[in-house]
C-alpha cells in the first residue's frame, strides 16, 4: 500500500486553517509604508533579482499549470512539493502549497514529500521513492492519454547530471515535469528541470523570499498571507539582522513586497519568528528525523506566535540545546597553515552545524578562515561522517567579496589529497554556500582530507594567530576577545 511507504500525509488537510495573524493587526500597506517604494522588480537595477526575469515568469507559468485542467482535456496535474527540511525549505514548501491551493488546486491533488535522512534528492533511493509516489498518485490514464505529474523541489540545492525524475514513468502512462527553486551556489542543474534559482543574483535571497516573491503576482491573497513565512525562512537562514527591509543605504531593494516584509515584521516581531525557527528546526535535528511534526506544525499556524506555543516542539528543542551543550566542549586542532579549526563530535543528533556557528563567533585569527566540526555518528551508513564548515563570525563583517568561499577553500585541500579524490567523494562533497558550507563523505575519505589535505596535526595544535603553542597554554587562548 502507498500509505506504508510515504509520511502520514499532511495535504488532505481541509484548507480552511488560517493561513494569516487572526488577533494581530493588519499591516497598513497602502499608506506611509508604501509611500517609501523607491525600487520596482525586475526593473533597472533590480531587473534580475531575486532571480532572472525570463525563470520568473517561467516558474509562475508553471505553478498555473498546476491547476487541475477540466477533465475534457485529459490531464489531471497532481502536484508534489519536496521541501528541504530546515525553516528556510519548510517556509518556501508551504508558501507554494498555500499558492497552489489559491489558484485552485485541490487538497488532494497536492502531495508533500520528505527527503530520508542522510539521503538527498539526488540519491538513488530517494529517486525510487519520489517515482513510486508520482505514479501512486498520478490516478491512471484517462482514456488512454498519459497522466501529468508535476514536482516541485526546494530549497535542496542543486547539480549537474541526469534528470531528478525520469520525463516518463510506468512504460510511458505518466508525464513527469519538474522545477528546482533553489538559492544553494551553483553552476550546475539537473537534465530536464525547469529551474528558479537565486545563486547569480546578488544580494542571494534565501528559498522562502525567492518563493514569496514568485508567488506574490500569482493570486491577491498571497502577499499578506505568506508574508510571515517568508520571513521565517529569512530568519533562519540569513537571521533577524541580515536584510533592513526599507532602508536606502542598504544593498537589498526598497520595492513593495519588501516595505510589505518590513511591516509585517513589525506587527510578529523578530523575537517571536526567531524562536519560531529555532523551533521548527528541532525536530530534524533528533534522531527520530521527525520534519512531518515540524511540517504538521507549520502547516496549522496562523503565525509564529502559535509554534511557539507548541509544547512538542519546545521539548525538542529543550533536548538539542542539552545535546549542543555537550558537544559544543569539544576543543579545536588546526592546521597547518592555520586556515582551519577543526572539531569532533560524536552524536546522533544533527548538533554539527550548530556548534560550527558557536565556535565560529569565539575563534578568531590572522589566517583563519573556517571552523569545520564533523560528526561521525549522525549519518544511517556507519561508513559515512557529515561535516560542516562556517566562516568566523569576524569575518562576516568584512564586504562579501572578501569573505572567504570555503567551497573553494575545500576543494584546494582536496586536490592536496589526490587527483581522484573529489570524483570518489562525489557530489555531496562541499555543498551549500560559499561561507556556510559541508557534506557527507566516507570516513577515510574524510581522515585523508585531514592529514593530506589540511595537515590537521593529531596531537599538537596551534594558535589562531598561527604562532606555536607551549605546553603552558590554555584553551582560552584560542578564544576571540570581547
Amino acid at each position: 500500500m502507498v500509505q506504508s511507504m510515504f509520511p502520514k500525509s499532511s495535504t488532505k488537510r481541509a484548507l480552511s486553517s488560517p493561513t494569516v495573524m487572526r488577533n494581530a493587526k493588519k499591516p497598513h500597506l497602502a499608506t506611509a509604508a508604501m509611500a517609501g517604494v523607491r525600487d520596482v522588480l525586475g526593473e533597472g537595477r533590480w531587473k534580475s533579482w531575486p532571480a532572472p526575469a525570463q525563470d520568473l515568469k517561467a516558474a509562475r507559468v508553471f505553478m498555473k499549470q498546476c491547476r487541475r485542467k477540466d477533465s475534457s482535456a485529459g490531464l489531471r496535474l497532481p502536484t508534489i512539493i519536496v521541501p528541504d527540511k530546515d525553516a528556510d525549505g519548510l517556509s518556501s514548501g508551504l508558501i507554494l502549497y498555500r499558492t497552489l491551493s489559491a489558484l485552485g488546486l485541490p487538497p488532494e491533488s497536492i502531495h508533500v514529500h520528505f527527503i530520508a535522512k542522510g539521503a538527498s534528492v539526488f540519491s538513488t533511493s530517494e529517486r525510487a521513492r519520489l517515482e513510486c509516489l508520482a505514479i501512486a498518485v498520478s490516478g491512471g490514464d484517462l482514456e488512454g492519454t498519459p497522466s501529468e505529474v508535476r514536482v516541485i523541489y526546494v530549497d535542496q540545492g542543486s547539480r549537474g547530471g541526469p534528470p531528478l525524475l525520469q520525463p516518463l514513468l510506468d512504460e510511458g502512462r505518466i508525464i513527469v515535469r519538474t522545477m528546482v527553486i533553489d538559492h544553494h551556489q551553483s553552476e550546475d542543474f539537473p537534465e530536464g528541470s525547469q529551474v528558479l534559482t537565486a545563486c547569480k543574483s546578488p544580494p542571494i535571497c534565501t528559498s522562502s523570499l525567492l518563493a514569496y516573491l514568485m508567488c506574490y503576482p500569482l493570486e491577491s491573497s498571497i502577499p499578506e498571507a505568506c508574508a510571515w513565512l517568508a520571513l521565517l525562512g529569512i530568519f533562519g537562514d540569513l537571521g533577524p539582522s541580515e536584510i533592513k527591509f526599507g532602508d536606502s543605504e542598504g544593498d537589498w531593494p526598497v520595492s513593495e513586497e519588501m516595505l510589505r516584509l518590513g511591516d509585517t515584521i513589525r506587527v510578529v516581531k523578530k523575537k517571536a519568528l526567531s524562536d519560531a525557527v529555532s523551533l521548527l528546526n528541532a525536530p530534524r535535528r533528533t534522531p527520530e528525523f521527525d520534519v512531518q511534526s515540524a511540517w504538521d506544525a507549520l502547516l496549522s499556524a496562523d503565525g509564529p506566535t502559535t509554534i511557539t506555543n507548541n509544547r512538542e516542539l519546545r521539548r525538542l528543542r529543550f533536548r538539542i540545546n542539552e545535546e549542543v551543550e555537550r558537544c559544543s566542549r569539544a576543543a579545536p586542532r588546526f592546521s597547518k597553515d592555520g586556515c582551519v579549526a577543526l572539531l569532533r563530535v560524536d552524536s546522533q543528533y544533527q548538533v554539527h552545524p550548530v556548534v560550527a556557528i558557536r565556535w565560529a563567533s569565539r575563534l578568531k585569527g590572522k589566517d583563519l578562515k573556517m571552523i569545520m566540526v564533523v560528526n561521525p555518528s549522525h549519518h544511517p551508513d556507519p561508513n559515512l561522517v557529515s561535516f560542516s564548515c562556517r566562516i568566523p563570525a569576524s569575518l562576516r563583517k568584512v564586504a562579501e567579496t572578501a569573505q572567504p568561499n570555503l567551497q573553494q577553500l575545500l576543494k584546494g585541500y582536496a586536490a592536496k589529497v589526490d587527483a581522484g579524490f573529489l570524483t570518489r567523494v562525489g557530489g555531496d562533497y562541499a555543498r551549500g554556500h560559499k561561507q556556510a558550507t559541508g557534506g557527507i563523505i566516507p570516513s577515510a575519505e574524510f581522515e585523508l582530507l585531514v592529514t593530506k589535505g589540511m595537515e590537521i596535526m593529531a596531537k599538537s595544535v596551534r594558535r589562531v594567530d598561527g604562532g606555536p603553542v607551549d605546553g603552558q597554554r590554555k584553551i582560552k587562548d584560542f578564544f576571540s576577545k570581547g
